[in-house]
């Protein structure tokens, strides 16, 4: 079965990403979102902002949902990030 979406290197961007957008996701693109958690070895510090370009999920214990970010304070670069660890802005 082929996935509902493809995570790829975008020009002008670092960092692969996709655009599209889970159902599960509580974030829509295009949401502002802030960091409000963090785990040892985050490079992105609690309060810095920025804005959801894709989602997906995972079924599974422990998983769920996860988006790609452009922050603010990094921009043209994808990040991965943790629905847990973001709330909107």
């Amino acid at each position: 079965m082929k996935a509902p979406f493809t995570i790829e290197h975008h020009p002008g961007w670092t960092g692969a990403f996709t655009r599209h957008q889970a159902r599960e996701a509580n974030y829509p693109n295009g949401c502002r979102i802030q960091k409000i958690k963090e785990d040892q070895g985050d490079a992105t510090p609690l309060g810095t902002q920025g804005t959801v370009l894709g989602s997906v999920h995972v079924n599974g214990p422990g998983l769920g949902t996860a988006y790609f970010v452009e922050w603010d304070n990094k921009p043209n670069c994808a990040r991965f990030v943790v629905e847990w660890k973001l709330a909107r802005a």
